[in-house]
């Protein structure tokens, strides 16, 4: 597998091509899958979630792996230098049609033994959809659309604006954890 950084915002926003392989990818869809998807919820302040089918229209299962965390981790951490690893609580998220995530920013998320999230971790695992790109309100006034691609993986800080684009056919597998720094 080829491991480029390829940097979107300096150090605050990154791809990392072939993270997952397609046989890795299409796993954890299966097993997404398997568990059964509900309607994603957003957050609300810093421990409440509701589900707002105006801001998030998108499913979403929650799958706590500490080995997909350790694996992400050795194909990751030499691009985030002084990071601890990444959080094993993953959520896959299955956009459909006309499904989106309105822009917003991410929050930190705090885990116990003093380690929280500065960067958000996306791998996408599938592509050929038209639609659904992330895009990346940056700092110039500029924009950045991430097409999905299979075992593509988008890391950007958490104070970053960005965007599910509404996607328009097929359907969009990508999940979500977070890079973990000691507080």
């Amino acid at each position: 597998m080829s491991r480029g950084r390829i940097e979107v915002d300096g150090d605050a926003a990154f791809i990392v091509h072939e993270v997952l392989s397609d046989e890795e990818c299409w796993a954890l869809i299966e097993e997404a899958e398997e568990e059964g998807f509900d309607m994603a919820p957003v957050r609300v302040g810093l421990t409440q979630e509701t589900v707002s089918h105006h801001a998030r229209s998108c499913l979403r299962v929650i799958l706590e792996r500490e080995e997909l965390a350790a694996r992400l981790w050795a194909r990751l951490g030499h691009f985030l230098p002084g990071a601890h690893g990444i959080n094993p609580y993953f959520r896959v998220f299955r956009y459909e049609m006309d499904q989106r995530f309105l822009t917003h920013r991410d929050g930190v998320i705090h885990l116990p033994g003093g380690l929280s999230s500065e960067y958000t971790l996306l791998v996408y695992l599938n592509g050929g959809c038209q639609g659904g790109e992330t895009r990346l309100y940056l700092d110039t006034g500029g924009t950045y659309d991430v097409v999905p691609q299979e075992g593509l993986a988008l890391l950007f800080e958490h104070d970053i604006a960005h965007e599910g684009v509404a996607l328009e056919g097929g359907v969009k597998y990508v999940v979500r954890s977070e890079v973990l720094y000691s507080c």
